[in-house]
């Protein structure tokens, strides 16, 4: 995305997404789990509040999910996979046998 001068890049772009994504991942595995947590949450708001795409904000909570199981928080974990295979499933480009909704099954 190109900016004119003074304009800041628009908050929805995929792009800061996918940094978010991609930072939460390291994060989870150098075992800084409360920042994975938190740039997770940080991907999955852009995916689902201003983007609007179903399948990567399901992908997103799945990953949050697997965070919350190694912080041993069960009840999270489960919220979250609750929402990941919602999402999957509503998107509708998945099948039942797709991992990533097995994964959260």
């Amino acid at each position: 995305m190109i900016c004119g001068e003074g304009q800041k890049p628009k908050k929805a772009d995929f792009n800061y997404a996918e940094t978010y994504n991609l930072t939460a991942i390291g994060c989870k595995n150098t075992g800084n789990y409360s920042k994975a947590e938190e740039y997770y949450k940080k991907a999955a708001d852009i995916h689902k509040n201003e983007l609007f795409n179903k399948s990567n904000y399901g992908l997103v909570m799945k990953n949050l999910g697997t965070v919350y199981y190694e912080q041993l928080k069960y009840s999270e974990m489960a919220d979250s996979y609750r929402k990941a295979l919602e999402a999957l499933e509503d998107d509708n480009l998945f099948g039942f046998n797709d991992e990533d909704i097995s994964f959260c099954s």
